[in-house]
């Protein structure tokens, strides 16, 4: 047997294969593959849901605006039905108004002025309109009711008849009864609050207070002449400031005097209507201001005692502090 020559010596082949690609990159691939499949689907799933919820909405506010579109409808019917009825309504009443000879030649309107009139002069309770007219109407009543005693009768109307926030005091006087109101000269006129006065000459302003006084005393007679009056007095305050001057004070002194000088209410001018002389007037809602201001009688004057300054810084606030009869 002869050895093999090293040159014969032979190697076994073995098959060889190409290596397997890389692991790594081949998953990496496939999550991203399946998480962009995955975004996609949520992002499909949202928009579904957003469409779903717009059809939804619109399906609501469509038949929200049907309902108020036919509501809407039907009032504008009803609407539409009333006026043509009233159109008719009023057709018919002028057909029947041509058509009676009473209305063509003027007999009927004058009937019904007559009847209306009838009832103003009876004071029906029914043509009240204005809050003047109530307060009217209601002096008026407390007048004839028998039922409250002639003292309560004369407080209480003379409380509606005096101006706002007067001060009224009724006193048996014998068989009678002494009436006494002490009002706010700033309640029935103008440029009179606080202590400042439109006038500039006391003249002036006791010509005013005269006509406001005999104003106040028509209303009280015409609705309390029959209950007894003996008198009444009306006193007229105005909001005043008063100050002391000492003797020898200096313009400086008597400036700084006037700043701070102290308001109050005082009684300017009192007025007195006799209740005997007061029945003169047979009819007081109709007497004239000329008629009225005969019967009153100065009580008291207080005007020459005030000084009517120039000075436009006066204090518009009107004093608190009761009314002076």
């Amino acid at each position: 047997m002869s050895n093999p020559s090293p040159s014969d010596t032979s190697r076994p082949e073995w098959s060889v294969e190409p290596p397997p690609e890389p692991l790594r990159k081949r998953n990496s691939v496939w999550i991203a593959s399946i998480t962009s499949i995955a975004a996609l689907g949520l992002i499909g799933w949202e928009w579904a849901d957003k469409v779903s919820r717009f059809a939804s909405l619109k399906q609501a506010l469509d038949e929200r605006y049907k309902v108020q579109v036919e509501r809407l409808e039907a009032e504008e019917a009803l609407e539409r039905a009333a006026m043509d009825r009233e159109m008719k309504s009023i057709k018919a009443a002028h057909q029947a108004r041509m058509s009676d000879p009473a209305s063509v030649d003027g007999s009927k309107a004058l009937e019904l002025h007559d009847a209306e009139w009838s009832r103003r002069r009876a004071h029906d309770p029914q043509l009240v309109q204005s809050l003047a007219e109530h307060s009217l109407l209601e002096m008026e009543q407390l007048g004839a009711d028998k039922e409250i005693s002639a003292q309560e009768a004369l407080e209480k109307v003379a409380t509606l008849a005096a101006p706002p926030r007067s001060r009224i005091e009724v006193t048996p006087s014998a068989n009678s009864f002494a009436v006494k109101v002490a009002y706010r000269m700033a309640a029935l006129t103008t440029g009179e609050v606080g202590a400042v006065t439109k006038h500039t000459s006391k003249a002036a302003m006791r010509a005013e207070i005269l006509r406001l006084s005999a104003q106040v005393a028509r209303d009280l007679f015409t609705y309390c002449g029959s209950r007894g009056i003996s008198s009444v007095s009306l006193t007229c305050n105005h909001t005043t400031k008063n100050w002391i001057v000492p003797q020898g004070a200096t313009e400086e002194e008597k400036s700084i005097l006037r700043s701070r000088a102290r308001t109050t209410q005082s009684k300017l001018l009192r007025v007195v209507v006799d209740g005997v002389v007061a029945r003169n007037i047979s009819n007081w809602s109709r007497a004239s201001e000329e008629e009225v201001l005969k019967l009153l009688k100065v009580d008291f004057d207080g005007l020459d005692a005030i000084e009517i300054s120039s000075d436009s810084s006066g204090d518009n606030t009107e004093a608190a502090d009761p009314l002076s009869f």
